[in-house]
Formats: C-alpha cells, structure tokens, sequence
C-alpha cells in the first residue's frame, strides 16, 4: 500500500486490510499556467481513531486544514471531539467537494460566453478553441470522479469497524448527495458542449455553403463575359465584327446582356 502511494497517479480504489482501511482518490484542481483540469492524488490510512494523509503536496485544502487545526483551537476540538475518524473524514472530503464549485461555476460561465459569439455575424475563432478546452476540462472531470460515489458507498459500511454506523450515515449521506450533485452538473454542461459543439459544426457548414454559393453565383454570373472574350480573342479569318466602328461596344453590350440574363434568371430561381 505504501508503495502505491509513490508516483505517478494511482488508479482510485478502497482496500479493506486486517487492521485498518486504504483509500487512494484522485480530486480534481485547476491548474492556472496550464488552463486545464488536473489531478491531485490523496491516499488514506484509516485505523481506529488515526487517519494518515499522504498528498505529495499536490492538496493545498489538507494544508489549510492542518493549518486551521493548528491555529484554531475551537475548530480543532469540534473535529476530534467525536473520537473517532468520522468528523474529520467528513470535513476532508467535504472540503474538496466544495473546492470544485468554483471549477463549475466557471465553466458554466464560459460556456455562455461561448454560447453567445458563436451566433455572431463574425465568430471569433478563439471561441472554437475555449469550446474545445472546456470539453477537455469537462472530460477529465468527469474521468475523475467517475469512481467516487462508489468509493463513498464502499467506504460507509467499512467505516462501521470504527465508529458507530448511525453517525456514520449521518456525516457521510450528505457527502455522498454532494457528489451526486456533482456528477449530474457534469453530465449538464457535458451535453451543453456536446450541443454547442455540433451547433458550431451546423454553423460553420452554413456559413461555407453561402460562401460556397456566392462563388459559384459569381462565376457563372460572368461566365457569359468569359465566353465572349475567349470567341473574340481567336485570331482567325472572317471573325464577326472585326473593323467594324462600334464593334467593341456591341461585344461589350453581349456581355453586359448575357450577365443580365444570368443575373434574373437566378433572382427568378431565388437562389439569389
């Protein structure tokens, strides 16, 4: 057990030995320089009223916890008066449960951002890219906590070795509905994405289709002038209103004609 504690990450489980309980969970933080969700391992030896912590300083919430039980006495003795490991269990996960709050709240927000420049006459293209790292934010979410609920429902009864199963369920009910909360957030913004994802793809096809369709509009549209050029650029004998005085502003009226013509019929066809 000591040596899976070592790095690299863990595969998240809970291990019922003789004499105590083993944990290794992996909690979700935001790292800034990187801008994407990464994991912080936390391991757990649990035995009658001890419970030992080993995070490689990856956990920034266990430190402020061993701080706040250093320098404040109150909150220390409300999390040993029980007795028994289930006070301070329940403070620790809790702890990180509430951490990612934050993490959600801002990519429910970005996810609006995102949301309303997508249907901007000119999207922005860093907006396809936030769109991509919140999938990928969502996605390693969602990898990570994947496997707590059933730690959490393995580790309540396995905690009746130490401490009586009432107050068990009393501290560990809410844990276990906070991560509910949790995964059913990210099952939401998990489909949002899904959605703006294929919104944005819809999108981008209308936008290269009209320009697709201007194009080709275009060039047919002049087509006629293209034709008439080409005719009357051959040097060949007895070309057709060769030396005549207005035979260039008759060829010119041609084109102009056939141009028109194009243009009505596709105005008639609205395709324009």
């Amino acid at each position: 057990d000591l040596k899976e504690c070592l790095p690299p990450l863990q595969r998240q489980k809970i291990t019922q030995r003789l004499g105590y309980i083993f944990v290794i969970l992996q909690f979700p933080i935001f790292d800034k320089k990187q801008g994407k969700v990464v994991s912080a391992e936390v391991d757990l030896f649990i035995q009658g009223n001890t419970i030992v912590t080993l995070n490689n300083n990856s956990s920034q919430i266990l430190k402020k916890l061993f701080k706040n039980c250093q320098e404040n006495p109150e909150y220390r003795d409300k999390l040993f008066s029980v007795g028994n490991p289930t006070r301070i269990l329940h403070e620790i996960f809790d702890l990180h449960y509430s951490s990612l709050l934050p993490i959600l709240n801002e990519i429910a927000l970005a996810t609006d951002n995102i949301e309303e420049k997508m249907f901007e006459e000119s999207p922005n293209k860093d907006s396809i890219r936030d769109l991509l790292e919140i999938k990928r934010n969502i996605v390693h979410l969602r990898k990570i906590m994947k496997a707590h609920k059933n730690i959490l429902e393995r580790l309540v009864p396995a905690l009746g070795r130490f401490a009586p199963a009432k107050r068990v369920n009393i501290y560990f009910q809410n844990i276990i509905d906070e991560v509910m909360q949790i995964w059913a957030s990210l099952e939401n913004y998990r489909d949002a994405v899904n959605a703006l994802h294929e919104t944005n793809e819809s999108l981008s096809a209308h936008r290269l289709n009209k320009i697709m369709k201007t194009l080709t509009i275009f060039s047919v549209v002049v087509f006629p002038l293209t034709l008439l050029a080409a005719i009357f650029g051959m040097n060949t004998d007895n070309m057709p209103l060769v030396g005549h005085p207005f035979g260039f502003w008759i060829i010119v009226g041609i084109m102009f004609v056939g141009m028109c013509f194009m243009f009505a019929y596709f105005k008639s066809k609205k395709w324009i």
